[in-house]
């Protein structure tokens, strides 16, 4: 807020950081909070004193007694940098002519591909589930991507794959993989 250490807003000093339409959300939070015992955890934007624009997530608890309210406790972390860093991310990927992709290979369900593959697939948003690219390709090309995984963990070869992917339309067309491992802390890939 870039207040002075000494000073204590009240409650509608500390509404008043949050622009308009931020305000009314907290404002409905806290008031709910203290209505019937809720928590919050929201994302919200805050000008601060010196009109500082940054984004903060704001979360509480309500304590009660005897099924009354009787304290809100609550933490502010200013989240400006993760927030600024996922939006630049968002824009490059969006903005990007390649498509991009996770895949986690301890729950290969959990794979993510950005929204670039579905446009060169011909598939509408969200109409291509992650777990349907590796079944898109042919049997040929699974074996191959597998390979290639395998040696990248044991070789540290990169992985480099050519393979083809039908497009919704039937067309065949050619993509090159191209990507780098990790392994977690059990060192598993």
């Amino acid at each position: 807020h870039d207040l002075d250490p000494s000073e204590r807003p009240d409650f509608q000093r500390t509404l008043s950081f949050y622009p308009p339409e931020a305000r009314a959300a907290v404002e409905k939070s806290i008031l709910e909070a203290l209505e019937n015992g809720s928590a919050w955890d929201m994302t919200v934007p805050l000008v601060t004193r010196t009109g500082r624009n940054v984004w903060v997530r704001i979360m509480g608890v309500a304590e009660k007694t005897n099924g009354v309210v009787t304290r809100l406790s609550g933490a502010m972390q200013d989240v400006t940098d993760r927030l600024q860093a996922e939006q630049r991310l968002a824009r490059a990927i969006a903005g990007s002519s390649d498509a991009f992709f996770e895949w986690d290979l301890t729950n290969p369900s959990r794979a993510w591909f950005s929204p670039r593959l579905e446009e060169m697939l011909g598939y509408g948003p969200d109409e291509l589930q992650p777990d349907a690219v590796r079944d898109l390709m042919w049997p040929e090309d699974q074996q191959r991507t597998e390979a290639a995984l395998q040696r990248h963990f044991d070789t540290g070869e990169p992985y480099d794959v050519l393979l083809q992917l039908p497009t919704r339309a039937g067309e065949l067309r050619w993509f090159r993989a191209r990507g780098r491992g990790g392994r977690g802390g059990s060192g598993k890939a």
